[in-house]
């Protein structure tokens, strides 16, 4: 007991030195002591009393082993051949044992009223094998507990699935516990703003590599061929569509931004003096929004004054064309593409040295872990990735390359054709291919996470399906609210004989003070270590029909051995009955 720490709150014996039966349990009358009785929870007998001098949970000096408050279901009804069965239950732990596809599973989906079905973790299939089951054995179960009054059903296998498939946010129970998500936006907006960098120098560079090859050539004329009889149509003027989109661009993001700051004015945790910070701002920004918006509608009256003006020289061009000779006609369409060419070489100068080779860097910035304590553990929101730098954005590129190739930046653009990983061309070329890749690894990246953490502990690091079962177990352990019963559907898997041992069983005997749960479960250690407080044996005789026995872990009567039971019908339950046993010291069969 010492060895423990259970002296203080239980004493182990409590007895009187009574000399007079009419004062018991006090000494005599004159005795003014405060006798504490010890209070043990067990079936009336020897039997009873070895099983509760092997729990110290069964032993207390108040008379309270269960939560008081708290609704339970009483028993569960049924019929089996037209036969009316009660199985009573207990206000704490009861498991449901038995052989392989005797109906434990579809016991516990029937009397949910197959709730599972609507999460969609109940598959039809499943559902329709239940009920033809139930239909082919006679069975008929009438009890059904009411949702209200479930704190939480885990079938088989899903308390595994929500932290390896990622279903923690969405569980209903777990996701109360998790901070709010980390925006996101902050960080793909840095990266995006360096790969538009490198999109519009590659897109700028692969356009100026057409032009160059599309220069082309014209026949110079002779020197007599030379003199000009009449007009001569030299250049053209163009339209400036890149300013209008420019313009455009620039108003729509500063208008995309004052709505932004403007969504502050509604949170309630802004300071009235900064909400007026940020109206004057915003109204800054929508005034320059306005400004470049009145830029974009200049260019594209000017744009438009070109087109009329091309529309009408064009036209002028063409009636006088049937005008002229043969050799002046030779002689204007030279004057022209000289015109051209010079403009086109001037063209291309300009735009190389302006189009600067960018730097693929990008300052190191931690992406912040949101963090919410619940008792011993961390509840984190998180994005998938904790850190953007410039070998993030490095990295991002080059993966979608094949191996050893060069510099992106060196690239033509049929060489980015070629160098990229599984790339046919017959869809888009090879810079929007690139881009469309780049930005789903990034979507990818930046998305939501939920990880449950050790208090203390690195909160990047992914724990092992057995440590996550145990926290999943903690929490519901110390969850008295909501009200309602716990329901699991063998709660073993996965995790670990020293672990249900050195710590599970001791957080479903907290639970089963605090609630009503019900197991199914092929571990004898959730059955005898776990010192249940009620056993429902399903079994078939040897005509092979279906029969329940239950009762409390020492229960025996004539028909009924609750502790032969389970070291004929669970594997090792035999070996488990023996060592707790020998809690007792004792060694004689059971």
């Amino acid at each position: 007991m010492s060895k423990n720490n259970y002296t203080e709150s239980i004493r182990f014996i409590t007895g009187s030195d009574c000399h007079d039966w009419r004062e018991y349990p006090k000494i005599d009358s004159k005795d003014k002591t405060d006798f504490r009785f010890t209070y043990v929870k067990c079936i009336p007998d020897f039997r009873g009393l070895v099983m509760a001098i092997t729990d110290h949970r069964r032993i207390k000096t108040i008379n309270s082993f269960f939560n008081p408050t708290e609704n339970y279901l009483k028993d569960i009804r049924l019929s089996i051949d037209g036969n009316p069965h009660t199985i009573p239950l207990s206000k704490g732990i009861n498991v449901i044992i038995g052989d392989n596809s005797i109906g434990k599973s579809l016991l516990l989906h029937k009397l949910t009223g197959y709730i599972k079905k609507q999460d969609g973790l109940l598959k039809p299939a499943v559902l329709k094998g239940y009920e033809t089951y139930l239909k082919k054995n006679g069975i008929e179960i009438t009890t059904e507990i009411p949702r209200g009054e479930i704190f939480g059903f885990d079938m088989q296998g899903e308390v595994r699935d929500k932290f390896e498939q990622g279903k923690l946010k969405s569980d209903d129970f777990l996701k109360q516990y998790y901070p709010e998500p980390i925006r996101s936006d902050p960080y793909k907006e840095k990266i995006q703003r360096a790969l538009e960098k490198l999109y519009n120098y590659l897109a700028e560079k692969y356009a100026l590599d057409l032009k160059e090859d599309q220069l082309g050539k014209f026949q110079i004329i002779d020197e007599e061929s030379s003199k000009a009889e009449s007009l001569t149509f030299v250049g053209s003027v163009s339209r400036d569509n890149e300013k209008v989109k420019e313009y455009s661009d620039v108003s729509t993001q500063l208008l995309e931004v004052t709505e932004k700051l403007r969504d502050l004015l509604n949170n309630r945790w802004v300071s009235q003096e900064d909400k007026e910070t940020i109206e004057h701002i915003a109204e800054q920004l929508h005034g320059l929004s306005m400004k470049y918006g009145k830029k974009k509608e200049v260019a594209e009256l000017d744009n438009n004054k070109i087109a009329l003006f091309q529309a009408a020289v064009n036209a002028f061009k063409q009636r006088y064309q049937s005008t002229v000779s043969d050799s002046q006609k030779k002689l204007s369409t030279f004057n022209q593409n000289m015109t051209s060419a010079a403009e086109s070489i001037c063209d291309l100068i300009f735009r190389r040295v302006a189009n600067i080779v960018p730097s693929l860097s990008l300052e190191t910035e931690k992406i912040p872990i949101a963090t919410n304590r619940v008792y011993d553990y961390e509840f984190n929101s998180r994005l998938n990735i904790t850190e953007i730098n410039t070998n993030y954005l490095k990295d991002l590129i080059q993966s979608q390359f094949k191996k050893n190739t060069k510099s992106i930046l060196l690239m033509s653009e049929s060489e980015m054709s070629a160098s990229l990983l599984r790339y046919d061309g017959l869809v888009t070329d090879a810079l929007e291919e690139l881009k469309n890749r780049i930005k789903n690894v990034i979507e990818s990246d930046f998305g939501e996470k939920y990880t449950i953490t050790q208090a203390g502990s690195d909160k990047t690091q992914e724990l092992s399906a057995g440590f996550n079962s145990k926290i999943y177990f903690d929490i519901l352990s110390y969850e008295t609210a909501p009200p309602g019963m716990y329901i699991i559907d063998q709660p073993e898997d996965n995790i670990s004989q020293k672990s249900i041992r050195e710590y599970l069983l001791d957080r479903f005997k907290v639970m089963g003070e605090n609630r009503q749960v019900i197991i199914v479960t092929h571990n004898p250690q959730f059955i005898v270590n776990l010192d249940v407080d009620n056993v429902i044996y399903i079994g078939r005789d040897e005509m092979g029909k279906l029969y329940i026995q239950s009762g409390a872990l020492e229960y025996k009567d004539d028909s009924c051995d609750i502790l032969d039971i389970i070291s004929t019908h669970i594997e090792g339950g035999l070996d488990t009955l023996r060592k707790r046993w020998k809690r007792y010291e004792k060694s004689t069969s059971l």
